[in-house]
Parts: C-alpha cells; structure tokens; sequence
C-alpha cells in the first residue's frame, strides 16, 4: 500500500511537470498540506524526494521552490538519458515480455488514431509511456529509477515550448521503428533507434529555445 508520502509526491510531481506549478513557484508546505489534504509530514517528504529529482529547490531555513529550467539543464538531462536510455533499450529487447510489448502497441494504434483535443498532452503522454515501459521491460529497477525523473524533467521542458507539435511525425516514426526492433528481439537496432528519438527532442527544444 502507498504512503501518504508516495501519494504526495505523485500529485506534486504531476502539478510541476504540467506546469500547473510554473518553475520559480514558492512551495509552502501549509498550503500544500491544506490543498492536497495531507499532514505537513508527508508534505515534507514528498519535496525532499522532488529534490533529489531536480524539480525541487529546498534552501533550509528560507524558501523552498520548483527548479527554474535552463539550456544548460537540457544538455545534462539528454546526455544523461542518451547512456541510459540506449542500454536499457538494448536490454528490453532481449527481455521484453508478451504484456510489455502489447502495452506499446495498444499505444502506438491509439496515437494513429491522433490526439484528439489535447494533441500536446497526449503526445507528450504516449513519449513517456513508451520510454518507461522500455524502462521497465529491461527488468533492471535501478535503472527505471535513473530514467523516470529525467523523463519527468524532459516533458516539463517539453510542455514549455511554443510549438509542441513540431515533432510529433518524427515522434511517430521512432515509436513505430522501435516496436518492430522490440518484436524482433533486435537489440542493436532498439540501442540506435532510441538514441534517435532522444537526440530529435534535443535538436527540437533547442530550436525553439
């Protein structure tokens, strides 16, 4: 069963990656507890987590507030993604199981059908589902937990840009591409193609930034 803690996190979480909470936003822990209904406690632990995820900014005995986002943060976050991201498609494809790969392409067929009134919303949603459900499908925890706040701090990025779309077709391809190198169990194929996918949302931020 998850904490009271866990579930703080989640909603805090989602709030700032949507922008709901904009970044440079004060994070009063009263407010929180009172707004969320949860003790100070929970509060309290749930942005000490956000924290350590690079979304959060605690300087003790002042203020605590969510990270401001800087070009310089791009470059770390894809960097990082793209060394392990690549391994853990490499991974995935030799141990991807039956449910996984269903899950992707319930996805990709929905996304076919396109994006329906929140077209960025639900882009945005489909990248981070296929990039940690690979996460998952390599069966390593530590690296699911390396690779979900990057995700995280990538589609607050993302959702900051003036023209979200803009590679929504490139987007679709590497997904497509990218299931047919999972089916096959082609893991050098899965390594490049993901490695693909992160540098295109690199070279796209960076465009309109």
């Amino acid at each position: 069963m998850r904490s009271q803690a866990d579930r703080a996190y989640d909603l805090i979480k989602a709030k700032i990656v949507v922008l709901d909470i904009p970044p440079g936003a004060i994070l009063d822990e009263e407010q929180l507890a009172q707004e969320l209904k949860f003790g100070r406690l929970p509060i309290r632990e749930a942005l000490q987590r956000l924290e350590r995820d690079g979304l959060v900014v605690i300087q003790p005995w002042r203020s605590t507030y969510v990270s401001e986002v800087k070009l310089l943060d791009l470059r770390n976050i894809c960097e990082a993604r793209l060394s392990v991201e690549s391994w853990s498609a490499r991974l995935a494809a030799e141990r991807i199981s039956p449910s996984d790969l269903h899950r992707l392409q319930k996805s990709f067929l929905h996304s076919k059908k396109g994006f329906g009134h929140n077209p960025t919303t639900q882009l945005i949603d489909e990248e981070l589902n296929v990039h940690k459900t690979i996460a998952e499908a390599s069966g390593n925890k530590y690296l699911l937990d390396f690779i979900s706040p990057l995700l995280d701090l990538s589609a607050r990025i993302w959702r900051m840009l003036p023209n979200p779309q803009a590679c929504a077709n490139e987007i679709a391809e590497h997904h497509q591409q990218l299931y047919h190198a999972l089916q096959h169990r082609d893991a050098i194929a899965a390594q490049e193609i993901i490695r693909s996918d992160i540098i295109c949302f690199w070279d796209f931020v960076r465009a309109q930034i």
